[in-house]
């Protein structure tokens, strides 16, 4: 596979200090050769960081019970948005994958408490 050089690794983690994370020495290992690199405990694409393809599915799959089910507490989901807001910023950054459930589920709640007063 591709060799990734020291500098090109430097490069990469200077990227999580633009985005306000500071790193830990233990987490710099890293599988950078691989066809999608991690470092950190993230995935680095293009310069940008993307959370995790596992973690997507559970973000998704939560966003999804919560909309159609009321599944998670609505405690869950404000802790599992803060953590995607650390990836992501404010969510008109966020991608439509995550945002598509995110947004049937704000207007399920929004609907709920207007017909609950």
């Amino acid at each position: 596979g591709p060799t990734i050089t020291s500098e090109v690794k430097e490069k990469l983690l200077t990227i999580p200090a633009k985005h306000g994370f500071s790193i830990k020495e233990k987490k710099t290992k890293d599988n950078l050769g691989k066809t999608i690199p991690h470092m950190l405990g993230m995935t680095i694409v293009n310069e940008e960081i993307h959370i995790r393809r596992r973690n997507k599915k559970v973000y998704r799959r939560i966003f999804y019970m919560a909309w159609k089910y009321g599944a998670y507490s609505p405690e869950k989901v404000r802790g599992m948005v803060a953590a995607i807001k650390q990836t992501y910023g404010n969510e008109e950054n966020w991608p439509n994958w995550l945002r598509e459930y995110w947004n049937l589920y704000q207007i399920k709640i929004t609907e709920g408490g207007k017909r609950n007063e």
